[in-house]
């Protein structure tokens, strides 16, 4: 089995009082594409586009030419200079999975490329999510290597393209290779999007995260420091925003960060034998503490005072040791596979470590970040009363980053609804 994922923009329809066909797409696709020929053409796009099938709106990112994709950038982002807290609109498109080159399933309407990291949750045996309407989704099942989608019981929508075999079948070891492929597509249309940017003078800050990730950033294909970045902006632009006292938490912190001396986090990590996720590390080092969720992000003392707490409390817990609960043990946890707390994942949870408690709530709620282990680098939070713990988002793996920036995203909504 040959698997191919086709990244694929979604081209923009509107009215441009050109007749439409009355056949559908799928009946008679040749008059929608002398159709849709016409219609970008009223749009102002310069040069003609190839369909990726015919009677659909998809085009592959590497058929799209610069005269179109630089008018393609201009319409997206044409409302930055008008308010200030605009954040550019995602290019619409998705993936097209090909089975031994035959066009299996297409992304809907509303998909956008910052989802091919549902393709990466499908092979990690996760969730698989299509699209904000999700019009026909899949019961996803798993067996030992293999991948079903199961589209029987999905609603209907009247897509023309919605997928015509109703069970999809295939390996999680043809998929891997298929995926690597297309985020190699992803890298390249993000250069072609920067030199656009660069050669036209748009003078647009991360063009390319804003028109491929929009909401949907997925920290695992940004540079550490392009992440610390993004912080760093929206924080800036929250600070000099009149309403931002008026968010929660702010009395506390005032969204001022201070960087922490390297000096002070290298002595941190020689004491308790440990050596910070790079992007926490960084974080301390170029943003630093104070501002953050909730009451913000204490200094490293209070960090220190949080885990003599936790260890006190608990059996004896290490930093350096390994932090060995998973994901699969929250999802337990939370369909009540696991009961009651003679069960492994509480006889464990009082003898493990690994973590640092970044964050307290109250008096027995902390957030900590995990410091070894296949979490490392992932928030958790730990309620004292019962050990209880939980990746934060409960089922999902939240970065030191996806904490963060979800906490400015909240933060610069609120901030719009006051506009």
């Amino acid at each position: 089995m040959f698997i191919e994922l086709i990244p694929v923009l979604n081209l923009p329809f509107r009215n441009t009082g050109l007749a439409i066909p009355t056949d559908s797409p799928k009946e008679n696709p040749t008059a929608w594409d002398e159709f849709y020929a016409g219609h970008f053409k009223e749009l102002g796009f310069p040069d003609p586009f190839q369909p990726f099938a015919p009677g659909t709106t998809l085009v592959k990112l590497s058929d799209i030419s610069d005269s179109n994709l630089f008018k393609l950038i201009i319409d997206n982002t044409r409302f930055l200079n008008d308010y200030p807290l605009y954040e550019g609109d995602s290019l619409l498109g998705g993936y097209v999975l090909r089975i031994d080159g035959i066009n299996k399933y297409f992304p809907e309407d509303d998909c956008v490329l910052s989802l091919i990291i549902s393709w990466e949750h499908l092979l990690k045996r996760d969730d698989f999510f299509m699209g904000a309407s999700q019009c026909y989704p899949p019961e996803v099942s798993f067996g030992d290597d293999d991948i079903k989608l199961d589209f029987t019981n999905a609603i209907d929508c009247g897509d023309d393209f919605a997928p015509a075999e109703r069970i999809l079948k295939f390996t999680r070891k043809d998929l891997a290779p298929a995926l690597e492929a297309a985020k190699s597509e992803l890298v390249i249309f993000s250069k072609r999007l920067q030199r656009i940017n660069f050669e036209k003078k748009l003078n647009i800050k991360t063009i390319n995260r804003m028109l491929i990730w929009g909401y949907m950033i997925n920290s695992e294909y940004i540079p550490v420091i392009e992440r610390l970045d993004i912080l760093s902006e929206k924080l800036e632009t929250i600070r000099k925003h009149v309403g931002a006292k008026m968010i929660s938490g702010a009395d506390a912190h005032h969204f001022e960060n201070i960087p922490v001396d390297r000096e002070e986090v290298e002595l941190f990590e020689k004491h308790y034998q440990v050596t910070l996720p790079e992007i926490f590390r960084e974080f301390l080092l170029r943003i630093g503490t104070g501002a953050g969720p909730n009451d913000g992000v204490p200094c490293l003392q209070d960090m220190a005072k949080y885990y003599d707490e936790l260890s006190s409390a608990s059996d004896g817990k290490r930093m350096s040791e390994d932090f060995y609960l998973s994901n699969k043990d929250a999802n337990d946890l939370v369909w009540k596979k696991i009961r009651n707390q003679t069960e492994s994942y509480y006889a464990h949870l009082k003898k493990m470590g690994g973590f640092l408690p970044i964050q307290k709530e109250g008096d027995a709620h902390y957030n900590y970040i995990v410091l070894n282990g296949s979490q490392t680098g992932k928030i958790w939070s730990l309620n004292m009363d019962g050990f209880q713990t939980l990746p934060i988002g409960v089922m999902k793996e939240f970065s030191f980053f996806d904490w963060y920036n979800n906490w400015l995203d909240e933060c610069l909504l609120h901030l719009k609804t006051e506009i």
